[in-house]
């Protein structure tokens, strides 16, 4: 993975049921995982990152 965000969320669907999908196919949990890059959670709590706007 290439980002220019300094920071990963990671989603493992371990919250998910088990479920029947598409074809009978079964999605179990932690049967999947997905990164997504992002700024970090307390961002707006640090200030001295000028990359971070925040628009309200």
């Amino acid at each position: 993975m290439y980002s220019t965000e300094p920071g990963v969320q990671v989603y493992s669907g371990g919250h998910m049921p088990d479920i029947t999908g598409k074809g009978g196919n079964k999605y179990r949990k932690f049967a999947s995982l997905c990164l997504e890059s992002q700024h970090y959670p307390n961002s707006p709590h640090h200030m001295d990152d000028v990359s971070l706007f925040m628009i309200s």
